[in-house]
């Protein structure tokens, strides 16, 4: 049976969505336990990883976490503890941001974890791994935004590049929030992939809500969905983090279906992010005997963005890496040189460039 590259497939993730089903489903519950009376769980991937402390909260909320050894009991709790703090502190710096973009009369719609912990989708803030938040407003309303939170005490961290800035929250908040002005940089060349979805869209559709008491926008479960595999995509399918927000958020809402398939059909290249959605969609776990196998459903394939051409194509289980030609190389430099403002700026740059693109050209997006 052919699977996608990536996460597909690997024990990592076969033994987080095991503990996922396991809240739902007795059988699941009984591999998970078979799966830790058996020491068969890979902590060695999973520690390092996004999934540790869902892992960690799903094991001790069932009642299981005797079934670990001491250690890594202990080393379990301990980064669920360090991440529901650090997850509880970005989400007062996202409060703060909002609060600062509503006085400019702006509403801000927060994206992938930040989305998901306020939606409901995870039951503690603690079990989704969260390095930053992204929030999203129009390209006409970005400049304002951008002023309204220098003019709140959030510092720029990094020089603005493409269709964000990065901001560094004012204490007590040690947060870094992203303010985008679209879903994705289809300028930079090497993620220029062919998804045209469409921010303005999906904010137009999105829900009003109120988080600590400021207005935020709150895309429908559908256009979430849609993004998250655009990420993962983007991403080449390689954190086991997307698994996880792909299964709650199809557990937490109704999908329609429908409309789905035609914002996918709409944004990707001649059907192919449709049909992305469509694997991801039929891509089903089976119990037997304790042993977890993987079923694809009837389209064995899948599509990933053959970056950095732009275009789509479909592509067997091989591992790429993120630059393929020393051409894609130079037009990343030439990006990225073009994003940075000033001369001094432009001096550091050219000075710490080399590092930056030899780690991506050693880059496996896949691992």
């Amino acid at each position: 049976m052919n699977r996608p590259a990536g996460i597909f497939g690997s024990r990592e993730a076969l033994c987080v969505l095991t503990a996922l089903e396991s809240e739902r489903k007795p059988e699941a519950a009984r591999s998970l336990e078979a799966l830790l009376e058996k020491n068969a769980v890979p902590w060695g991937e999973i520690m390092p990883g996004p999934a540790a402390a869902l892992m960690w909260d799903i094991i001790d909320r069932a009642g299981m976490s005797s079934l670990l050894e001491e250690g890594l009991r202990e080393a379990l709790e301990a980064r669920f503890i360090g991440q529901t703090g650090k997850n509880i502190t970005m989400l007062e710096a996202l409060g703060a941001a909002a609060r600062a973009i509503n006085r400019a009369g702006i509403t801000p719609a927060p994206l992938k974890g930040a989305a998901l912990i306020i939606s409901g989708v995870y039951a503690r803030p603690g079990r989704r791994a969260m390095t930053d938040i992204d929030l999203l407003v129009s390209p006409d309303e970005f400049p304002d935004a951008e002023m309204a939170m220098k003019g709140a005490g959030f510092r720029e961290s990094a020089p603005r590049r493409g269709h964000h800035a990065t901001f560094r929250a004012p204490p007590p908040f040690p947060a870094i929030i992203e303010l985008h002005s679209l879903l994705f940089d289809r300028g930079n060349p090497v993620y220029r992939y062919a998804y045209g979805i469409d921010g303005a869209r999906m904010s137009a559709g999105a829900s009003r809500a109120d988080f600590d008491g400021n207005r935020i926008l709150l895309f429908s479960p559908e256009d979430m969905l849609l993004h998250l595999v655009c990420h993962a995509v983007k991403e080449r399918f390689g954190s086991v983090k997307f698994i996880a927000d792909a299964y709650l958020l199809k557990a937490a809402f109704r999908i329609d279906e429908e409309k789905i398939n035609a914002s996918a059909e709409n944004a990707g290249s001649g059907g192919k992010l449709r049909n992305t959605v469509k694997c991801v969609d039929n891509i089903e776990f089976i119990y037997s005997d304790n042993i977890i196998e993987t079923c694809n459903g009837p389209n064995n394939k899948y599509y990933i963005i053959d970056r950095p051409i732009d275009v789509a194509r479909e592509r067997p289980n091989d591992r790429r890496n993120a630059f393929k030609t020393m051409r894609s190389t130079v037009g990343e430099f030439v990006y990225q040189m073009g994003q940075v403002e000033g001369a001094a700026r432009k001096a550091a740059a050219v000075a710490l460039m080399p590092g930056y693109l030899r780690r991506r050209w050693k880059r496996k997006p896949d691992v």
